[in-house]
């Protein structure tokens, strides 16, 4: 069970199946929004899952 907040932006518990031995744990990355943000910029009228401001 790995949480994909580790290697990507998504905040979600996954569970990972492998046959290679030894596979470990990933190291955090500490990856956040703005980092995979194209000039660090919101297009709002895409947002509406990261405003909340449903309905808006």
């Amino acid at each position: 069970m790995i949480n994909s907040s580790l290697v990507s932006v998504q905040n979600r518990v996954r569970l990972y199946w492998t046959n290679i031995p030894n596979i470990t744990q990933p190291e955090d990355k500490n990856i956040v929004l703005e980092d995979i943000l194209e000039d660090g910029v919101t297009d709002r009228s895409k947002s509406y899952c990261l405003d909340a401001h449903y309905g808006c």
